[in-house]
């Protein structure tokens, strides 16, 4: 299992894993836009690559707001079917949480989608229930890096 960082040619992969396992109808075109205008300062995109073909994917960027400290948002993750209960959620999961250190930035937020199945497990392997600095409350779609 190799993680690296996705370019332009992954974009058909991407794709059919975002219309498959997300329900997302976009088109190759589309993701391949988007993939090239990708802004390598605040975002990233990383993706499991099977023998050359990625098989799944993450897809993170910078959330600032003005009443908290930076987080690193989640905004898509993804595993073709026939790679999941593989690891390759949680690899995805652990880039895009050391990419989070990199930037020098302690918090990664994963939103989960309703009707994405799967979901929960990822939040068993990687989220921990945590609670924010200085506010009392938990979020369960947050981790804090010590």
């Amino acid at each position: 299992m190799r993680i690296r960082k996705a370019n332009t040619e992954d974009y058909k992969e991407i794709q059919k894993i975002s219309w498959e396992e997300l329900d997302y109808e976009c088109t190759p075109d589309f993701v391949k836009h988007q993939l090239e205008n990708i802004d390598d300062n605040n975002e990233a995109v990383f993706v499991a690559d099977g023998n050359g073909a990625a098989v799944g994917f993450v897809h993170a960027d910078i959330y600032r707001t003005l009443y908290f400290e930076g987080m690193i948002n989640i905004l898509g993750i993804a595993v073709s079917k026939s790679c999941q209960k593989k690891g390759y959620g949680k690899e995805l999961m652990t880039t895009a949480e050391n990419w989070s250190k990199e930037k020098g930035i302690k918090i990664v937020r994963l939103k989960k989608a309703r009707s994405v199945p799967g979901i929960p497990c990822l939040y068993q392997i990687s989220l921990k229930l945590k609670h924010l600095p200085g506010t009392g409350r938990c979020k369960k779609n947050i981790k804090i890096f010590r």
